[in-house]
């Protein structure tokens, strides 16, 4: 996972915490653990391999956030090539989907999809028509609220999800180690 060298203000976080974000000079990116996150293996193009057999996979494109279809030869290719959609999307998206606005896609069909209102702050359900649209959308509330947070109702506290703790840790001790400087502590609820 890369992450921006610009604060992110599409959530009320509070002022001194916000710029928490940033990377410290001379770090490019900050990655996640690959057995359970985003991995390098993401960012591959589509590969439907040498061979002629007919397989539906799906791959992520981490340009439009999002996993698509293809049609798998059956041997080897790359490793951006999941059985499911859930399982790319699981695999692969980051958290600036949480940012993209919530798309029901061009289909006619419909499921109920949770996703992630950057405006509210918190993870609503929709229908989503099972094609195009993009990666702010999961499969249970407990999942979209633990890839994206939520913000609690009554309250200036903002929950973050498990990822982003573990980033504003590693950036916080990045940034001491690189500049000495004085990072302000934040609590969170």
């Amino acid at each position: 996972m890369a992450i921006s060298s610009q604060c992110i203000n599409a959530l009320p976080v509070p002022e001194l915490c916000r710029c928490s974000f940033l990377l410290p000079p001379g770090i490019k990116s900050v990655k996640r653990d690959s057995s359970t996150l985003h991995t390098d293996s993401c960012k591959l193009p589509q590969d439907q391999g040498p061979c002629f057999g007919y397989e539906t996979r799906f791959f992520y494109n981490a340009t439009l956030m999002t996993c698509q279809e293809f049609s798998y030869g059956g041997c080897l290719g790359n490793e951006n090539n999941f059985v499911t959609e859930k399982e790319c999307l699981q695999s692969c998206r980051t958290e600036a989907v949480c940012r993209l606005p919530i798309q029901s896609g061009s289909c006619t069909t419909s499921t109920e999809l949770w996703a992630f209102d950057s405006t509210s702050g918190k993870c609503v359900p929709f229908k989503y028509s099972s094609c195009q649209g993009n990666g702010n959308r999961f499969y249970t509330q407990k999942e979209c609220e633990e890839y994206c947070g939520t913000l609690r109702d009554g309250r200036d506290s903002f929950k973050l999800s498990p990822q982003c703790i573990l980033v504003l840790v590693v950036l916080n001790l990045l940034k001491k180690r690189e500049t000495g400087e004085k990072i302000p502590e934040c609590t969170w609820m």
